[in-house]
């Protein structure tokens, strides 16, 4: 999951997570998509998390991508694998 309040910085006339779109193969969630309301969901009924996007990757490739791009804009980054973590 990626999540940061920062997102409205504009990348060469793209929006940030359109370029993060056009890097992956699996897929990229964000609050407009239909999957993500359960996508964001944990085990834990107590936790209500809102990340920017979620990535769904479907290979390495997607995974390194998502974790470069949040690292080269300073983006916080959460990793869930399972859904049996908090996932801040």
């Amino acid at each position: 999951m990626i999540s940061s309040s920062r997102l409205s910085s504009v990348v060469t006339g793209i929006r940030p997570l359109e370029v993060l779109r056009s890097q992956l193969v699996g897929q990229l969630l964000t609050t407009e998509s239909e999957e993500y309301d359960q996508a964001r969901k944990t085990q834990f009924i107590t936790v209500d998390r809102r990340p920017l996007a979620i990535v769904r990757p479907a290979e390495a490739e997607d995974v390194a991508a998502a974790v470069n791009f949040a690292r080269e804009r300073e983006f916080p980054l959460s990793v869930r694998s399972g859904g049996h973590s908090l996932g801040h």
